[in-house]
């Protein structure tokens, strides 16, 4: 648990298989869950990947969320698993949402910050860099 952060009781991230979050208060925190993904990821190339998640991420978020970009960035986790990161804004909070994918498993992050910007962006550092993903079979 990044320094400064609580666990959440009762998080929710949608239909996510088990949900769970770490918050500094009722504005700032991140938010995990786990969904299956419909394909075999580690079979897509990285364009198939982002392309696919971009779509995604369109279909289900933009009408909430005013992105910074309608494109993801690709990068990968210490553990070597893919991860496509978007940035924006939703009802005031600063929110990065990081999709780390491996196998049939897609796991989100979601970073959220209204006046802790900097603690939030260490904590999900942090987060992401002690994440390990196994693919749901």
């Amino acid at each position: 648990m990044p320094a400064g952060f609580q666990p959440v009781t009762r998080a929710r991230l949608g239909s996510a298989r088990y949900p769970s979050g770490v918050a500094i208060d009722a504005k700032n925190g991140l938010f995990f869950g786990v969904f299956r993904a419909p394909a075999d990821t580690d079979t897509l190339d990285d364009t198939t990947l982002t392309v696919a998640s971009d779509a995604a991420v369109a279909s289900q978020l933009s009408g909430s969320v005013k992105f910074d970009s309608k494109h993801g960035r690709l990068t990968h986790t210490p553990d070597q698993t893919r991860a496509i990161t978007y940035t924006g804004v939703e009802s005031g909070t600063k929110v990065t949402f990081i999709f780390v994918f491996r196998g049939h498993t897609k796991v989100q992050l979601n970073c959220q910050a209204t006046d802790k910007a900097a603690m939030v962006a260490r904590g999900c550092s942090s987060a992401l860099a002690s994440l390990k993903v196994v693919s749901l079979s």
